[in-house]
């Protein structure tokens, strides 16, 4: 079975009053608010309306809306939900305008018993400096309004009683015989942020190098085991992932050898490197060390890789 195109559906929809001037009435599916809908495929749902304005007339211009010109010549109509000018999708009956435009003709319906009014019921003129029209459609005296504000200042509805500021704790770690306090942030077992997170990754809130005690050298020398068979001082502690023993100092983390050697014999001269003799990179040991440019560096441990060492 061939199926219909839009238009075929369009038609066979519509209901054309007698009258010359009429509405069309739309007999497909109408919306909550009244207004008539067309499937054009299976992703896309269009006014019926606007469909038919598109169809006979044009394309309605960018930024506008359609207005039923039909619901605003009619005294008899109130407008809202039940109007049943709203399922019309004679073009004749449309013209485009804006949201403020179609919005005005609503109060200004001679069905509408607010249509009439000049002034609101304080006696405010509807004028352009003293009203406007809401999203409903309606007038909105401004005096009012801001008299209404004014009476809701003076009662308080706006107001929020300011609760009196309460004295933040602060951290009770004591470190280095000085309290901390610095705040405590949230409910952090009474400690600060920085307390916290070293609790919980040690299980104390003093934990990590905060606890280092001792010179760096005695440090140093409680983390190496001298290996009796070929006299290299073993590094025990943490190493990177190229085997190398890795030494936090007064402030910042070195690699062992290379601490050890400029706090021992000074410092390594520009483009040498420490070379290990014993091909072993946990090593500390600083007689199986010898400095070397990089390029030797990586050659010897290619060799040794590839037992070639000499």
């Amino acid at each position: 079975m061939e199926k219909l195109t839009p238009e075929a559906r369009f038609w066979a929809k519509v209901y054309r009053s007698d009258t010359p001037d009429g509405c069309w009435t739309w007999q497909g599916y109408l919306d909550k608010k009244g207004y008539g809908h067309l499937r054009i495929h299976k992703d896309l749902v269009q006014s019926a309306h606007r469909f038919a304005y598109e169809l006979l007339v044009g394309l309605i211009p960018e930024g506008l809306m359609l207005d039923h010109v039909c619901h605003t010549q009619d005294s008899s109509c109130l407008g809202g939900i039940g109007c049943k000018h709203r399922s019309c999708v004679n073009p004749a009956h449309l013209r485009p305008t804006t949201a403020l435009g179609n919005a005005k003709p609503r109060t200004q319906s001679p069905g509408d018993p607010r249509g009439n009014r000049t002034a609101c019921r304080k006696g405010h003129p509807y004028n352009a400096e003293n009203s406007r029209i809401n999203k409903r459609g309606h007038h909105e005296c401004r005096v009012c309004a801001r008299l209404q504000r004014q009476r809701d200042a003076a009662l308080g509805k706006f107001r929020v009683p300011s609760k009196p500021a309460l004295p933040r704790p602060t951290c009770s770690v004591v470190e280095r015989g000085v309290p901390c306090q610095r705040p405590v942030e949230g409910i952090k077992h009474g400690m600060c942020l920085n307390h916290y997170r070293r609790w919980k990754r040690y299980g104390d809130p003093l934990g990590g190098w905060q606890r280092l005690s001792g010179t760096p050298i005695e440090r140093f020398v409680a983390k190496v085991e001298t290996d009796p068979v070929t006299g290299c001082h073993i590094w025990t502690a943490s190493k990177d992932a190229d085997g190398y023993g890795m030494f936090r100092g007064a402030t910042t983390t070195h690699k062992a050898h290379t601490w050890l050697w400029r706090e021992i014999r000074g410092p390594i001269d520009p483009g040498l490197e420490l070379h290990h003799l014993c091909n072993n990179a946990s090593c500390v040991n600083l007689d199986h060390m010898k400095p070397v440019p990089h390029v030797v560096n990586l050659a010897e441990q290619w060799r040794r890789r590839n037992g070639l060492a000499s």
